[in-house]
């Protein structure tokens, strides 16, 4: 067997420590390496001006970007223009998500499309932290949706406060959607995914990726139920060796096209609402 091609890592504190990736490194010692190398992989925090540190990344010969939870802070012709660089360049930019980039989720999609969905409507429920960011926890919940079952291609905002938040959407297969998230620091974070249908309720929960604890994934019905085999890796560490898979074999990924349907959705849904529900800084207005 080929022994895997080592990258190297390039990541600022608030990308390394966002996204757990000293414990990443330590657990793929044959793929990546904390010191730049060449060719060398960059995490990108997705706080306000990451596509600029991701065109910068591009520019300067990255192999391939880690985006680390972008939220709606920048623009869409900055977003436009980061895809055109990734582009030119055939250079993979994988996101990583808390919830959505769980790797148990490609078992449960096959699950689900096997199941029978007569009717079926999806539910996501989030537990997040009292500082939650609003944008950035709907996006993982759309994304979770697309991972699972189908893109959502319609949203409404139904409540929005200090305490969590309650979205009601429909996904491209017909389905009904509607996300729950409640604030707390009571608890870990946390998501569960349930599509429930004529005669089964098919059933994704994810642990916080700062926990060892993996993702359960169950089909249940009115005589038994059935848990899938468990995938014990985090969402941090599956979306790094997507991303070396990807960079190694000079591939793009569909992250960023994928996340721009998601803002141009969620953007709208927050320009419907009225000025005295709608937070300024999540309304972009290029």
């Amino acid at each position: 067997m080929t022994a895997p091609r080592r990258m190297g890592v390039q990541a600022p504190d608030d990308a390394r420590q966002a996204g757990d990736l000293d414990a990443v490194l330590s657990s793929l010692p044959l793929s990546l390496d904390p010191r730049p190398l060449n060719p060398t992989l960059v995490a990108v925090a997705g706080t306000a001006g990451w596509t600029a540190r991701a065109r910068q990344a591009a520019r300067q010969g990255a192999a391939g970007i880690h985006l680390l939870e972008p939220g709606t802070d920048d623009t869409t012709d900055d977003v436009a223009a980061l895809r055109d660089t990734l582009l030119q360049h055939t250079l993979p930019l994988v996101i990583d998500r808390h919830f959505a980039g769980n790797p148990a989720l490609a078992a449960a999609n096959l699950a689900f499309a096997s199941a029978d969905d007569t009717g079926a409507t999806a539910e996501v429920v989030l537990a997040v932290p009292v500082d939650f960011e609003f944008a950035v926890h709907a996006l993982d919940a759309m994304a979770l949706c697309a991972a699972v079952i189908a893109p959502v291609t319609a949203l409404q905002v139904l409540t929005r406060a200090r305490t969590g938040f309650v979205l009601r959407g429909a996904l491209a297969t017909g389905h009904r959607c509607l996300v729950t998230a409640a604030a707390t620091d009571a608890r870990p974070p946390s998501a569960t995914l349930r599509r429930i249908g004529a005669t089964a309720i098919c059933q994704v929960v994810i642990p916080d990726p700062a926990t060892a604890r993996p993702a359960q994934v169950t089909i249940a019905t009115e005589h038994d139920a059935r848990l899938l085999p468990t995938v014990w890796e985090t969402s941090h560490r599956a979306s790094w060796r997507r991303l070396h898979r990807l960079a190694a074999d000079q591939r793009s990924a569909p992250d960023l096209d994928a996340f721009v349907d998601d803002l141009t959705i969620l953007r709208t849904c927050l320009d419907a609402m009225t000025p005295a529900a709608a937070m300024p800084s999540d309304i972009d207005h290029p």
